[in-house]
């Protein structure tokens, strides 16, 4: 064009041809760059982004589109995120670096046109994503997607700030997703929204990555199936009918539990708080679970403590410590309970007095209780002298003993006073005893009588109680003594 007007200003029509000519050939050296077409553009934009989902929190997810109008090989390519109040160029994290998920060599990831891609911190049903390892912020933050150039350079393709986050194109954010919502980018006229304006461009509500296509909102409520009308329906007359017959409870019964033996007053180094024991058993042919059973102490059954789950095996013993239970046994007497886990009083011992150090409070077969030493978690061990039978006797004696004496003062006539010579003083007993009445004398022998009664008693009963051990002895001695013949016979020797 220039040319041509310096032609049109020479004054020779020869050399206006000339420059004419010029114009053109420049021209036509110049019209391939001028006119050649651009390749069809690349549009990959972020379209979706969720920050949570309810009752998971972590769920987090973030979709790209190609919303332009060819394929777009798109590995290699970064999502990057960074927190709210960042600006500028820094703070930036990639999420995750593009690639094929089996990780084969040489794989690319195209993205073709109106497809898209989902990074996630979890697989949603039918989607297979970009993992990422954490997610986004549940109240704002800024993400970008970027092609790498060379050295450090990218190419910011997409970027999207979203409640509190101080950047965002246009200036505006978009708003927060609530969980289980998601921000997503609106569509017209077959393509998203994209004016680079945030604020504009997304809106919330509920969104399927699992839906091939352009992503798009989808109603967050769930589908009511649709009803069919029926004829209304003429009321029908009622028949009457009688309730049913309530059942009766079935009573439940629990296992008798019994209590043998308390110790309470165990001796040192051992202490109240923690040794002292109440020791339970299980009489029965079946294993009992203790839980519910409760064991009350105190003269008034204030302080309680309830079992856990604890099996007695059938027959078995068990001693509970008051460093578990914290039931205290006073010294100065007091009184046990067991209760079944209704609340059912099924065993108690009453208060034991004072307490003796170092011995138990046990439980005979007999059902009589006594002090013995103690053995926690195992039958009860009493010695001869503690049988029922040698404590009755041993009391009887000591009761007709007791009466044998005080009849014997009441019936002792007053004393004559002697003549104070050795014979006076030696004929004193003598007189005294002339003149006792033949009853009085029968009478002060009857204590030596039930004495020597209940001493056969004990002896019998003693040989009965030791009947083994008395055969034992009496083999022994019997395998003795024939060993001694044996010894004492000569022994013939033979040349």
């Amino acid at each position: 064009m220039v040319l041509y007007i310096l032609a049109s200003c020479l004054h020779t029509p020869a050399m206006k041809k000339r420059y004419i000519l010029l114009a053109i050939l420049i021209a036509c050296s110049w019209a391939p760059a001028v006119h050649a077409e651009e390749p069809a553009t690349q549009s990959i934009v972020i379209a979706a982004v969720q920050t949570g989902q309810e009752g998971a929190v972590g769920n987090d997810y973030a979709v790209i589109y190609n919303n332009g109008t060819q394929a777009a090989d798109v590995t290699g390519w970064r999502l990057q995120y960074r927190a709210a109040g960042s600006t500028g160029n820094t703070g930036w994290t990639t999420k995750r670096t593009i690639a094929c998920v089996d990780q084969q060599p040489g794989c690319t990831v195209v993205l073709p046109v109106g497809a898209s891609l989902v990074f996630g911190t979890y697989s949603p049903a039918g989607v297979v994503v970009q993992p990422m390892a954490s997610g986004f912020s549940d109240t704002g933050g800024q993400m970008r997607l970027v092609r790498p150039l060379s050295g450090s350079q990218v190419a910011v393709l997409d970027m999207v700030g979203y409640g509190t986050a101080a950047e965002s194109e246009g200036g505006a954010p978009a708003a927060v997703p609530p969980a289980g919502r998601a921000i997503l980018r609106d569509s017209a006229d077959g393509f998203l929204a994209d004016t680079n304006n945030n604020s504009y461009d997304f809106s919330v509500g509920c969104y399927d990555p699992a839906v091939v296509g352009m992503p798009v909102l989808v109603s967050c409520d769930p589908a009511v199936p649709e009803e069919d009308e029926e004829e209304p329906q003429l009321p029908q007359p009622v028949t009457p009918v009688d309730p049913p017959a309530t059942p009766d409870p079935i009573p439940v019964t629990y296992a008798r539990i019994i209590v043998t033996e308390l110790l309470p007053d165990p001796e040192s180094p051992a202490t109240d708080s923690a040794d002292e024991y109440i020791e339970i058993h299980n009489p029965g042919a079946a294993p009992v679970d203790l839980a519910g059973y409760t064991l009350q102490a105190g003269t008034d059954f204030k302080d309680s403590y309830t079992f856990g789950s604890m099996l007695v095996a059938p027959g078995g013993y068990a001693a509970i410590y008051s460093a578990i239970t914290h039931l205290g046994l006073t010294n100065g007497g007091s009184a046990v309970q067991l209760l079944d886990p209704t609340g059912a009083p099924i065993d108690a011992v009453a208060s034991y007095g004072q307490a003796k150090s170092g011995k138990a409070w046990a439980k005979q077969d007999s059902g009589v209780w006594a002090w013995t030493s103690p053995t926690p978690g195992s039958q009860n061990v009493f010695t001869a002298t503690q049988s029922p039978a040698v404590l009755a006797a041993t009391a009887a004696v000591k009761k007709a003993a007791a009466a044998a004496a005080t009849k014997k003062a009441a019936a002792k006539p007053k004393a004559v006073k002697a003549a104070a010579t050795p014979t006076a003083k030696s004929n004193t007993k003598a007189q005294t005893v002339s003149n006792q009445t033949p009853q009085e004398q029968a009478g002060s022998q009857v204590p030596y009588l039930i004495l020597g009664v209940v001493g056969l008693g004990v002896v019998a009963y003693a040989a009965y109680e030791y009947r083994q051990d008395i055969a034992r002895f009496g083999r022994k001695l019997k395998a003795t003594a024939s060993r001694r013949r044996s010894a004492a016979e000569p022994t013939l020797q033979t040349d």
